[in-house]
């Protein structure tokens, strides 16, 4: 790639000394080995050749490329050409380059790689059937060329300087068996579930970013810190043959040599093809360092504000400040537009808290905004978010929700990472098990937030602590109508796994990834523990303290390799709460006392796997038992390389359609897709 080469365009030395002729042999054997520097002085800048053998103390101190060439035979053409023939490899600051042919042209600086052409540095590889660089006006071009690049680690791995005193690493000529998968990061192109209805785990994962790619491109121009392509195929999957890849024209590489080194990849158009037989237009894209800049259509249902079925379109960011974005999706709302009403908002003139009723619509009833403000302030981190359902001026308030905080991580004695939280709300909503939904219409304070995770042999233990302080605004639970009062709490929660083997680890299909899932299956049963403790008081003498325990069994069968039925995960969750005194407002109040929690995932056949949670009240003694707390259902299409699915929650009536792309990082480079 040579891409930080930097040589000037004329030599104040005479041009018979831009190379010394010396061949020399190396001590391994009988082929020929050649040293090129290529010396980066701010005077003097030039090539040279010189043995292996002599004292280094002779080089330039200033930075500057060195080129190992090792082939079955080297010989010049006249003054001007060197040649390298036979297995040629070129070491050069951890990197190899290898070819059939490498020739090296004195007087016009071009270097050039033809036949079976090879690059290794870092986490970069390159092959490609010709490779010609042009030293002076930094302009080159690659034929034919794949690849497997991680795009955080570009600016690193393609500077090729060698620093005084620097030593080197070995680098293995050989390295395409590929080893060491591990599903990383991956983004979405539309939608996204929620964690808890993930089929395979990602929730802790980037959700908006793939770094490593395998790529193919007929011609690749390279100028400067910029490579272009009119065409450039990219494939997320490591394996062969590739279940997803993006076709994307108009391609342009850049490396941007600020503080940080950002990479920055656009494509003027781009298509996504789904296991060689579907093409979805995808429009424009961009990244940055692996991370997507926007994702363009949002399909949603929210039959609770926006009366069911929405269509959203995610446009650019708006760069408001160094510190500041504007992210903004406005919405088209579908079902609420063939209806020709609503049932999303109180009576006109009617109170926050009347009841909903079905009304007429006109025009501005039909569109809806989402926005976000992220920045950074005084290094506190800041995210505020508008979501607005009606611009109808008469239902404008009962139509949006607000909220905002500002975040700021700090120590404090031994106690490391805890987070300090400045919030305000406006009409957010909660839902509050068999009560339902309730709204905090307002409400703003600070707490102070610490999570943490650890492992000891087999168990593995989760916590999280927050304790607050604000003024909330929310309905009365004892009577109809609103009230506003200080409280202040502190809630805890800690999660304990014991996993128990039952299974043989010999199983020749454990710890694979499948044709269907971006993670190895591992069979196995465990026992689940979630304890949750809090304390509120509130400004009117009322106070609220709980403690729950819940404690069950966590099942997985099967290798997800089979075509059906080869994927099942069970767990259950009873659990029972502890409870004294009753909180003044509907929105926190603990109502449900006994709980069942059920979590099933099965595959069905091929990809296609349902996922239900469902949430019970248990509690005999309650007016409630029997009753529903939370069902969440979903279908989804599971695949190594991609998923897609569908989910809707049935108690909140909203739902969804995803579709992501997984990310991986492993070793050693895979044969071309």
């Amino acid at each position: 790639m040579f891409i930080p080469i930097e040589v000037s365009s004329a030599s104040t030395r005479d041009p018979a000394n831009f190379f010394s002729k010396k061949e020399i042999f190396s001590d391994q054997g009988e082929r020929n080995q050649t040293i090129f520097q290529i010396n980066d002085a701010a005077i003097d800048k030039q090539f040279k050749t010189v043995s292996s053998l002599e004292n280094k103390k002779t080089l330039n101190e200033a930075p500057f490329l060195e080129l190992e060439i090792i082939a079955d035979s080297q010989y010049w053409e006249g003054d001007n050409l060197f040649v390298a023939e036979g297995n040629v490899k070129a070491l050069l600051e951890n990197a190899i380059l290898q070819a059939d042919k490498i020739q090296i042209n004195k007087s016009k600086k071009i270097i050039l790689a033809t036949g079976n052409v090879s690059f290794r540095k870092g986490s970069q590889y390159f092959s490609a059937n010709r490779f010609e660089y042009d030293l002076v006006n930094k302009l080159g071009t690659m034929n034919d060329v794949y690849g497997v690049i991680d795009v955080k680690l570009i600016p690193k791995d393609l500077n090729l300087y060698k620093s005084k005193g620097k030593k080197e690493n070995s680098i293995s000529a050989e390295d395409n068996q590929l080893r060491e998968i591990k599903l990383e990061d991956g983004f979405i192109i539309q939608g996204g579930f929620s964690s808890e209805m993930e089929n395979i785990e990602k929730s802790k994962l980037e959700n908006n970013s793939i770094n490593k790619w395998r790529i193919k491109a007929s011609k690749i121009l390279l100028e400067n810190d910029l490579w272009k392509a009119q065409k450039v195929s990219f494939t997320n999957d490591p394996f062969n043959p590739a279940q997803t890849k993006i076709d994307s024209y108009e391609v342009e590489v850049k490396v941007i040599k600020d503080v940080e080194k950002k990479v920055i990849i656009t494509a003027k158009k781009s298509y996504l093809i789904v296991e060689d037989k579907f093409k979805l237009p995808i429009g424009n894209r961009k990244f940055v360092s692996g991370k997507e800049k926007e994702k363009n259509w949002v399909l949603g249902f929210d039959g609770t504000n926006k009366d069911g079925l929405f269509i959203g379109r995610q446009l650019r960011p708006i760069q408001l400040s160094d510190s500041y974005k504007l992210f903004m999706q406005p919405q088209y709302l579908i079902q609420r537009s063939i209806k020709g009403e609503t049932d999303a908002y109180p009576v006109r003139g009617g109170t926050i808290l009347s009841k909903k009723v079905s009304a007429s619509t006109n025009y501005s009833d039909l569109f809806g905004l989402e926005a976000q403000l992220q920045g950074s302030i005084l290094n506190w981190d800041n995210n505020f978010e508008a979501d607005i359902s009606t611009f109808n001026n008469e239902r404008f308030a009962n139509g949006a929700r607000y909220s905002g905080d500002f975040k700021k991580k700090f120590n404090f004695a031994k106690v490391k990472d805890l987070e300090a939280v400045l919030f305000g709300l406006y009409r957010y909503q909660i839902w509050n098990g068999s009560l339902g939904s309730s709204d905090i219409y307002t409400a703003y304070g600070a707490r102070i937030d610490k999570e943490g995770k650890w492992a000891n042999k087999k168990k593995k233990f989760e916590y999280n602590v927050s304790t607050s302080f604000g003024t909330y605004q929310g309905e009365n639970l004892a009577k109809t109508g609103l009230i506003e009062l200080l409280r202040v709490g502190i809630i805890s929660e800690f999660d304990i796994k014991y996993p128990l083997n039952i299974y043989n680890n010999k199983d020749k299909n454990r710890n694979k990834i499948t044709v269907y899932s971006p993670r190895p299956i591992e069979p196995g049963f465990s026992i689940d523990t979630n304890i949750i403790s809090s304390y509120f008081n509130y400004e009117n003498g009322n106070n609220q303290s709980s403690f729950e325990i819940g404690l069950g069994p966590s099942l997985t069968i099967g290798s997800f390799t089979r075509n059906y039925l080869d994927y099942t995960k069970l767990s259950l969750m009873p659990s029972i709460t502890f409870k004294g005194g009753d909180s003044p407002f509907a929105f926190d109040n603990i109502n449900d006392l006994a709980k069942l929690k059920v979590n099933l995932s099965q595959q069905l056949i091929g990809p296609i796997v349902i996922k239900n949670i469902y949430h019970v009240n248990i509690d005999s003694d309650s007016s409630n038992y029997g009753k529903t707390i939370s069902w969440k259902s979903g279908i989804i299409l599971q695949r190594r390389s991609y998923e897609i699915g569908l989910s809707y929650d049935f108690k909140n009536q909203s739902g969804g359609f995803n579709f992501r792309l997984n990310g991986f990082n492993y070793k050693g480079n895979p044969l071309s897709f």
